[in-house]
């Protein structure tokens, strides 16, 4: 069985302090792992792709699943991947090449990390490129869960066993990952902050790498993580590219800023927002948020449910200044502005008037909701 390299749980202590730690009880669930040998106990969904004698991975917040090794390409994955308490599965899959193959992984352990309270999976593999240029490497990739971490974090281990690596004549990154939700239409991707994400009809995901020479750009459907050759190890060396995968809250780019914020230890807040209709309207039961920054970002919290008889709309974004619009089929609400301040709950009234027929439609984002989402 090959090991993840010395450290792992430093780069684990690491990416709790970045952010990827809360302040509720179930911050205190520590990481769990067992084969699952019931259907209920896998995440659930159109999406799902595990099934049973595969393992189940899981703390406070998420539950995923991870493939036993089998032989095939199959084994050995991050398949599914669920917030709870609902556990519905919304991605599609996530395919890893190194050197521009992919791995047949074929060990699995599993076990428990005292220092960070962490369940894992770990799988291991051989690329052996003999028969290219005379290298072999062991590949090992290890998932895991601790209290607090609202994601899957991974870590994949590459030691070059045998030969040295020509990396001039390598002809793909040393590590390439994509990430596709079901049903994604497309890849949010911020090059210069360093994700990617991928939102679906079923579920959406956050794509972070942990590794300072990694880097992410768009993939057909989601994001695309990339480890040039140039971090390729030498002769009995060995490389750990860590990344973390998060389920989102929901489908839109209000939860994806709140996920960000919090992989960069930025504090985030609560909204209730009270929409007043007037010119004979009633109140609306649904519609979308619209919040911009004072940088001029925007993002949205989309097809939002009220929670209460006169309107209420809830919404949690990262602490800040913001200019807050309603929108839905009959209505398009008035600008109004509000300090969304952390850990507590701001309250804010947004006027709302009868569209017209004759005015142009609303610049929203809200096309990545499950209502829009494109059929695979």
């Amino acid at each position: 069985m090959i090991e993840v390299a010395p450290g792992a749980e430093d780069r684990f202590l690491l990416a709790m302090k970045m952010g990827y730690i809360g302040t509720f009880d179930k911050q205190l669930v520590p990481g769990q792992v067992r084969r699952a040998l019931l259907p209920g106990q896998l995440p659930e969904g159109k999406a799902r792709g595990a099934r049973v004698g595969d393992y189940v991975l899981e703390n406070g917040h998420v539950l995923a699943a991870i493939t036993d090794v089998d032989g095939s390409e199959r084994g050995g994955r991050l398949v599914d991947l669920a917030r709870k308490p609902a556990s519905m599965d919304g991605l599609d899959r996530i395919d890893l090449d190194v050197l521009g193959a992919p791995i047949v992984y074929d060990t699995l352990k599993t076990g428990f990390d005292d220092a960070t309270q962490a369940a894992y999976v770990e799988v291991s593999g051989t690329l052996d490129r003999s028969a290219i240029d005379g290298t072999r490497f062991t590949v090992s990739t290890r998932y895991d869960a601790a209290p607090g971490v609202e994601a899957i974090v991974v870590h994949t281990h590459i030691k070059l066993e045998q030969g040295n690596l020509d990396t001039s004549n390598v002809g793909s990154g040393l590590l390439d990952e994509r990430l596709y939700a079901k049903g994604a239409a497309g890849p949010i991707v911020d090059s210069g902050s360093g994700f990617g994400a991928s939102l679906g009809g079923d579920g959406a995901y956050l794509l972070r790498p942990l590794f300072e020479g990694a880097r992410v750009t768009a993939a057909a459907r989601g994001p695309r993580l990339i480890v040039d050759a140039d971090s390729a190890p030498g002769a009995g060396d060995a490389v750990v590219i860590t990344r973390m995968v998060a389920p989102l809250e929901r489908s839109d780019t209000g939860a994806l800023a709140v996920a960000v914020a919090k992989s960069e230890g930025r504090r985030i807040g609560d909204v209730e927002v009270r929409v007043a209709p007037r010119g004979g309207a009633g109140f609306p039961s649904r519609g979308d948020l619209a919040f911009v920054g004072a940088d001029g970002a925007r993002v949205e919290v989309c097809d939002v449910d009220t929670s209460g008889e006169d309107s209420h709309f809830a919404a949690t974004l990262p602490a800040g200044r913001y200019t807050v619009t309603f929108n839905n089929q009959r209505l398009r609400g008035e600008g109004a502005e509000i300090e969304i301040e952390p850990d507590r709950v701001s309250f804010l009234t947004v006027v709302a008037r009868p569209k017209k027929d004759d005015v142009a439609p609303d610049a929203s984002a809200c096309i990545t909701a499950a209502r829009h989402a494109p059929t695979d």
